[in-house]
């Protein structure tokens, strides 16, 4: 009897031992770090897990990826950057693809005074995190060839310093698509002419995607004008969907069809564009043949693709 008491007790001090240390099999972590002020993405931020001693450090867009092969239930993850304040996490409270405000112990001043002139920006079409986030109402985008939105700023001879666009990625990581900067043609009111085109290369799951015009010097002379992404057909960007198929087997005797479900597919491009449901929406025009465009209509969807400029003046 007394051996069994030993027995027990030795087990249940195992345990009590064991627990605090147990692990499950591979896990990977990843997300975006952005700046809680200005929502702009944070690079070179270190994460790491504590216990399990490993980490990586965000790109430019303030994406992460960190895999391990037995993680410790009960590591915690570590975000450290100088003039952010440090953020811990237990792996608990992790959620897939996360996206983390980052908060900077100064603020950044917004204006810079030179020759008693200010100099600021101004974000067109403007939308932040809250209106793309997982728990939202929103709705995914892709089109054949190209899809374009107006903006409309202040005053012309304007540069632009960015763009911002979101996007779901949970089929493909991988996209490359052309971003073009195009007038107003006066007869349609549509795109026109391509001013500014840039190739733009994602290989993450970061949401919300900030491209950075500032040393491209992007002059629009016009207070009107597009941005369009430009979708391109080609392997790197194909997304397959599988799928089944009601198909006739047989007929019968009675002029009755037997049907079985065969396999298909179809096939899909990055990049996956967010739409959001605004009461006044810009106007945007859909690029259905690859020289012909037409009005998109978005009072059929009540959807606003999510695309921003930042312009300077």
């Amino acid at each position: 009897m007394r051996s069994q008491v030993i027995y027990i007790v030795t087990m249940a001090i195992f345990i009590v031992c064991w627990l605090p240390i147990a692990s499950y099999g591979q896990m990977v972590y990843d997300g975006q770090v952005v700046d809680k002020n200005t929502e702009f993405p944070v690079a070179g931020v270190t994460v790491q897990l504590l216990k399990a001693k490993i980490g990586t450090i965000t790109t430019d867009q303030g994406y992460f990826s960190l895999s391990i092969e037995n993680v410790l239930l009960n590591d915690t993850l570590i975000f450290s950057a100088v003039g952010y304040r440090t953020f811990q996490m237990p792996v608990s409270a992790y959620r897939k693809n996360l996206y983390l405000l980052f908060h900077p112990t100064v603020t950044a001043l917004e204006e810079v005074a030179i020759n008693n002139k200010k100099l600021k920006d101004i974000v067109l079409n403007k939308f932040v995190w809250a209106d793309i986030a997982d728990d939202r109402d929103i709705r995914t985008f892709s089109t054949r060839f190209a899809f374009a939105k107006l903006f409309t700023a202040p005053n012309g001879n304007m540069v632009l310093k960015g763009i911002a666009l979101g996007r779901k990625s949970e089929r493909n990581v991988n996209t490359r698509f052309l971003l073009h900067v195009m007038n107003v043609n006066p007869s349609t009111g549509g795109p026109g002419k391509i001013l500014f085109t840039k190739t733009v290369s994602l290989n993450n799951r970061a949401l919300l995607i900030r491209i950075d015009l500032s040393d491209d010097n992007v002059v629009i002379a016009d207070a009107k004008f597009y941005i369009a992404v430009e979708w391109l057909r080609v392997p790197y960007n194909e997304v397959i969907h599988l799928g089944a198929a009601p198909r006739i087997r047989k007929v019968t005797k009675k002029r009755g069809n037997i049907h079985e479900d065969v396999s298909n597919y179809r096939v899909s491009y990055q990049p996956e564009l967010v739409g959001i449901f605004r009461k006044k929406r810009a106007i945007s025009w859909v690029k259905i043949e690859r020289n012909r465009w037409a009005p998109y209509n978005s009072a059929a969807t009540g959807l606003e693709i999510v695309l921003s400029a930042t312009v300077h003046h």
